[in-house]
């Protein structure tokens, strides 16, 4: 089928989704660009409901998906092309979002958690799941967010990797009593605290907790963990992007493990 115009319904749904995060929870459904990205969908089991790009790709999107998803393909032409996706040549992919419960997950023996506390800003968030995804985190708790992880900033960001990680989205006392039901030791970065980040062992269950790019963590967790500690700064300034903080966090992980 070929689409030619910015009425079409599924284009303007595609349109509405991206642009509010009520649409997507509502329709339980986001949007994807990207090949990567919808590949990365596909094999983690993500369920597509559509795919949209233009007549010159057919070949490619045939090669690539082994004719699975012919009845669920649309030709659009450049124009809808520009309105709906963000990166020139992408393919843009409608598909059903997945709310993980508790009782779905899947934990190792000394499991590596990452507990992110009300992440502000989409393109943080999508990075941080990039992160975890290298540095092999076995599971990411959303606490109090402020953006939804369907966000389509999240998911570019991301490469993809909001699909392939475990994700739960939690209030921080559901978060606090996972960790202690499944005695997985909290370590909280703050940066008003003596102890650096390497004097910690992560050897064994671990939870780490990311704040708030802008305030960092809330006293919630300074209060309620078992460790407190830092990032040594030693420049002109007291903070960094907390995608660069988590992924140094993270990283000690996998060193200590790998000793």
């Amino acid at each position: 089928m070929i689409i030619t115009s910015l009425q079409n319904p599924s284009i303007k749904k595609i349109i509405e989704l991206r642009a509010k995060a009520s649409k997507r929870k509502n329709e339980n459904l986001c949007v994807v660009e990207g090949w990567i990205e919808i590949d990365i969908a596909i094999q983690s089991g993500f369920i597509p409901v559509g795919f949209y790009f233009e007549k010159e790709d057919e070949n490619r999107f045939l090669n690539k998906f082994n004719n699975r998803f012919q009845n669920i393909a649309y030709f659009v032409n450049s124009i809808i092309t520009e309105k709906i996706a963000t990166r020139k040549g992408e393919i843009i992919g409608l598909f059903e979002c997945k709310n993980q419960s508790e009782q779905e997950l899947q934990l190792p023996e000394n499991p590596f958690v990452l507990i992110l506390e009300n992440i502000e800003k989409p393109g943080n968030l999508g990075s941080l799941f990039r992160t975890s995804d290298a540095a092999g985190v076995d599971l990411i708790i959303c606490t109090e967010m402020q953006t939804d992880i369907y966000n389509p900033n999240v998911i570019r960001n991301s490469l993809g990797t909001v699909f392939s990680n475990q994700i739960i989205t939690m209030t921080n006392e559901e978060a606090h009593a996972f960790c202690k039901r499944n005695q997985i030791n909290i370590v909280t970065t703050y940066l008003h605290t003596s102890k650096n980040y390497y004097h910690i062992n992560m050897q064994n269950s671990v939870s780490i907790v990311m704040g708030n790019e802008h305030s960092g963590v809330s006293n919630f967790w300074i209060e309620n963990s078992d460790e407190l500690i830092k990032i040594p700064m030693n420049g002109a300034i007291d903070s960094m992007n907390i995608s660069n903080a988590a992924a140094i966090m993270m990283y000690e992980v996998v060193r200590q493990r790998s000793i």
